[in-house]
């Protein structure tokens, strides 16, 4: 059938890769330019203040990824009565609120945090203004949930990561130029983040086709109520994820450096190069496998898993290896500082390979009504990894906290692929597929 073709799953994973590729490679560029700009001890602080950020944005919105894209998807199709404009209000609003209260809480401890690494004044500062963009970049991320929710594709996210990190670049570089003798603080970044996030909102409120009403919890909970119990699993793995990413750069600003830091936060943005492929693949695959346990197709779910795991292992192999052969030169174009320390950064490369070679156990899983069994195992892998980089850090650095974040993602995928086998009869994996 169609909706199984190698061709669709080709054409559809390809198109979000382009799109994924775009946005990585801006983000690439903002890492660049803070460490050449900065130095890889005061990059390192600033990385550790952005990645508070990075997971309190998880805490406001990614929970509302499914609920608003589940929600809206079955409004179009069957629900033709549900009130829309008040979902929008009423999850508009409870990210407001979440994210405001939260910069109000980094705020009003600002000296409790930063205590905890090595910062000075103009640091202190640069992490309140980052806190206060906590706000307007979880709610100009809202608008991209409901614009894809609608039944768009991802290329607002492409218009969005222009216009925060090339509007960041832009200001860093101008004040830069004005004296290259003066050294840029992260006082003056933190205020450049600020900056970009607030025009991206201001944007994306612009361009986004959203009508609000008046805010209803009784819309959200009674027209809702499964799908947002659907939610919270997937927004508790969700939020188990991007800690897991970013948690262990601010470990290490605490128990070892600034500079281990910023080479992790480095090195774990260039192994998400091989991930990269995994991801854009699974934005177009996972509304199939929902549409597709809907009907109780088992084996169009197989299927799909199929191509699109033997498409992504055919990218992603040879980019693992060139990324691990090249791991020197890469890091050394960051920084010279970086490059004593490659290990780390083929530890990360190897752990994402693992990951994409298991397949999508979770994507599988989360859209067929399995999402407990998800945050079940990210939950123990997590555990896991939390007690390695406490093993690991104050001795080995970036090098053991790579060590840990492996062991986060075999053991997830190792436990979700055999959950799939379990429930539905096949191994999420090339290596175990059969037609």
């Amino acid at each position: 059938m169609t909706r199984h073709s190698f061709n669709s799953v080709l054409k559809g994973g390809v198109s979000a890769l382009l799109i994924r590729c775009t946005t990585a490679a801006v983000g690439f560029a903002l890492n660049y330019f803070v460490v050449r700009i900065l130095g890889a001890n005061d990059a390192g602080v600033f990385f550790s203040f952005l990645s508070y950020l990075y997971i309190s944005n998880a805490v406001a919105q990614l929970g509302l990824d499914i609920t608003v894209s589940r929600g809206l998807r079955f409004a179009r199709n069957s629900l033709k009565s549900v009130d829309v404009k008040a979902l929008h209000s009423t999850c508009f609003s409870i990210v407001f609120l979440a994210s405001l209260l939260q910069s109000v809480a980094y705020i009003y401890f600002v000296d409790e945090i930063c205590s905890l690494f090595d910062c000075s004044t103009e640091d202190k500062n640069g992490f309140v203004f980052l806190a206060i963009a906590i706000v307007p970049y979880s709610l100009q991320w809202y608008l991209s949930y409901v614009f894809q929710g609608s039944g768009h594709n991802l290329k607002f996210n492409i218009f969005q990561n222009l216009t925060i990190n090339s509007l960041f670049i832009i200001l860093a570089l101008a004040q830069w130029s004005i004296d290259p003798s003066q050294k840029v603080t992260n006082h003056e970044l933190g205020i450049f983040f600020l900056v970009a996030t607030t025009a991206s909102l201001t944007f994306s409120w612009i361009i986004v086709p959203v009508e609000f009403k008046r805010p209803s919890l009784s819309v959200l909970y009674k027209t809702y109520k499964e799908t947002v119990s659907i939610s919270a699993p997937m927004f508790a793995s969700s939020l188990i994820s991007i800690a897991a990413t970013w948690l262990p750069v601010i470990l290490l600003g605490i128990w070892s450096s600034t500079e281990d830091a910023a080479l992790y936060a480095i090195a774990t943005r260039i192994s998400s190069i091989v991930s990269l492929i995994l991801m854009a693949f699974n934005s177009y695959t996972f509304p199939k496998y929902a549409e597709l346990f809907s009907i109780g197709d088992t084996q169009g779910i197989k299927l799909t898993s199929m191509h699109s795991n033997r498409l992504i292992f055919s990218l992603a192999l040879p980019i693992s290896a060139l990324l691990a052969v090249y791991s020197s030169n890469i890091l050394s174009f960051f920084s010279e500082d970086f490059t004593y320390s490659n290990a780390t950064l083929c530890i990360l490369i190897f752990a994402q390979t693992i990951n994409v070679v298991s397949g999508s156990s979770g994507g599988i899983l989360g859209m067929t009504k399995h999402q407990n069994s998800v945050l079940s195992f990210s939950f123990v892998s997590f555990f896991a990894m939390i007690i390695v980089n406490a093993a690991l850090i104050k001795s080995y650095g970036a090098y053991g906290a790579a060590w840990a974040q492996l062991v986060f993602i075999a053991l997830q995928s190792m436990l979700g692929a055999i959950a799939v086998k379990l429930y539905f009869g096949f191994f999420p994996s090339l290596l175990w597929l059969r037609k």
